[in-house]
């Protein structure tokens, strides 16, 4: 049962080792009643660190999803586990989760070799490029990237450099002529807290959802291993600005790599909507002009265009052979 009083931008406040603190509900958008009932019963005042933490499992109990902020400074709480306040993360984020592709899927890290010269371009354009690459994992044809930036320009020019050394190392030692990769790069912003750690866990997780290794440990190329031993690319300031810790951040780091759901990250849109046309068509025997005779095929075709690809609700009116509008009272509203 929802407490009205506590839904939205609603909270309550303690006094905790002389700082107030305030509980206010984050990303389920709800508050159970007793949860407010709790805090009241519990009268919460001044207490210690072992009682916080008694408290934080009770509260466990009563919301799947809560944090408990510092005013000017304090840690984040999910779930129990402390998460620091790392840098602002606002609508001109500096926390970007980048692409890179192979021209036509070309498995253009196709092997060790490959790959290792990638890496160590990388290891060398990073030298005053003033960015941080947060986390990475180089598959075949592809390689995502966690990068903070203080400016695009900086962004772009350091990957500009990347990908024009590795096409021309790429182009020489597979004797071709023409483009590498398939754009420049693609990018997407990171635009809160839990979106950036999804987009972590989603990054070191690529292996093991491919099926190459079973656990994301196994895999030599990407940043997991480095938060653990030897860096390479990941550095301390690196670390701390995606942890709020260079020393102490093992516990959050294996909490958002066993915790948070991947899944929940929406990743950039990959396919063109030619190729997702042509593989909805195989999948379900069907030809795209005749998806308007299944309302159940029509509705899924829609929704799965618009989260894989770039498509515009009239192209897709175009491409199906009907109005704008029949298109928009076929999406799923989330």
């Amino acid at each position: 049962m929802k407490d009205e009083n506590f839904v939205g931008n609603s909270k309550t406040s303690i006094d905790f080792l002389g700082n107030k603190w305030n509980y206010e509900c984050m990303g389920c958008g709800i508050w159970d009643g007793s949860l407010f009932q709790f805090l009241k019963k519990w009268n919460l005042g001044r207490f210690s660190f072992p009682i916080f933490k008694k408290v934080l499992k009770k509260l466990e109990k009563y919301c799947k999803v809560y944090i408990i902020r510092g005013y000017g400074g304090g840690i984040y709480i999910k779930k129990g586990v402390f998460m620091p306040r790392i840098a602002r993360i606002n609508s001109q984020s500096n926390f970007h989760h980048i692409m890179v592709q192979g021209i036509n899927k070309e498995y253009i890290f196709k092997d060790e070799f490959h790959i290792e010269n990638y890496l160590n371009i990388i290891i060398k354009k990073l030298i005053d490029s003033n960015i941080n690459i947060l986390a990475y994992c180089i598959m075949n044809n592809h390689t995502h990237f966690l990068i903070y930036s203080e400016k695009n320009d900086y962004l772009s020019k350091f990957m500009q450099k990347v990908n024009t050394s590795y096409s021309q190392f790429y182009n020489h030692y597979n004797k071709r002529v023409g483009y590498v990769f398939r754009d420049r790069y693609l990018s997407q912003d990171i635009l809160s807290q839990n979106q950036l750690y999804n987009c972590l866990k989603y990054i070191h997780n690529n292996p093991v959802k491919a099926n190459i290794v079973k656990k994301m440990s196994e895999y030599k190329y990407s940043s997991y291993k480095e938060f653990f031993g030897k860096k390479q690319i990941i550095t301390k300031e690196g670390i701390k600005l995606l942890l709020g810790s260079s020393n102490d951040y093992m516990e959050l780091f294996n909490f958002i790599h066993t915790t948070f759901n991947e899944n929940d990250f929406i990743d950039i849109k990959e396919k063109e909507i030619q190729e997702f046309s042509s593989e909805f068509k195989k999948k379900y025997n069907i030809e795209i002009q005749n998806l308007y005779k299944d309302k159940y095929l029509l509705q899924v075709f829609i929704n799965d265009a618009r989260k894989q690809t770039d498509v515009k609700i009239n192209e897709l009116g175009q491409i199906l052979g009907i109005s704008k509008s029949t298109v928009s009272n076929y999406i799923i509203k989330n």
